[in-house]
């Protein structure tokens, strides 16, 4: 906990100084679809589930058209993993993980010459706040965060849009996230459906809005 801590101030103060930087700043927030792949045991599927995500942003201008945005938020990603039956048509949702996460994604944002649309892509960096197992069938929960390594890194791209309104900037955004590493730490005694690796990955969709202090805008 205590690099955890020190990791929140660490960016609370990097954030501080982007705003004194007088650039753009804003919030956004929005829906995860996220999901787990990697080994799967016999006929077990993995099913992608809607989390959310929110956070806030900072963003340093380059040049008229390329940003470097800093985008801290905490988001939930995970995975509801469902077994195929012989008398089923569809595999049946047995067990929902889910795993929370304070992330630090940094992305380069390159606009188009209308300032509107713009395509992006960077790295996040999760920190893992706490891990859950639950059974659906009987509603049984379990803490499973000791099963999970510490940090997530994922790859992101995206696109979006953004439009004035007023001083403002209203945006929206579409990511996929995909997952660079193994986030499973083995542990003994722990569920018989945990004992695998696993990736993380997400179709994401934010909106927000940012303020520009940036005379260029």
């Amino acid at each position: 906990m205590k690099v955890k801590s020190k990791l929140l101030m660490f960016l609370l103060v990097c954030l501080t100084a982007t705003v004194n930087a007088q650039y753009t700043v804003g919030v956004f927030g929005g829906i995860n679809n996220s999901n787990l792949t990697g080994d799967a045991p016999t006929n077990v599927v993995y099913k992608s589930t809607p989390e959310y995500g929110t956070g806030l942003l900072a963003e340093y201008n380059i040049t008229g058209d390329v940003r470097i945005s800093f985008q801290p938020m905490f988001q939930r990603k995970g995975t509801i993993i469902a077994y195929s039956v012989f008398s089923e048509r569809e595999p049946i949702d047995s067990i929902d993980i889910n795993i929370s996460y304070f992330s630090i994604p940094v992305l380069l944002k390159v606009y188009g010459g209308n300032n509107i649309m713009y395509v992006s892509g960077g790295f996040d960096l999760g920190i893992k706040f706490d891990a859950s197992f639950r059974d659906i069938n009987s509603s049984t929960e379990l803490n499973v965060e000791d099963s999970f390594k510490d940090f997530d890194i994922a790859a992101i791209i995206g696109v979006g849009a953004q439009f004035r309104v007023g001083l403002l900037y209203v945006f929206i955004e579409g990511r996929y996230s995909q997952g660079l590493s193994n986030i499973r730490n083995q542990k003994e005694g722990e569920p018989e459906d945990l004992n695998l690796s696993l990736r993380t990955l997400g179709m994401q969709l934010f909106a927000g809005i940012t303020y520009s202090f940036d005379s260029v805008q």
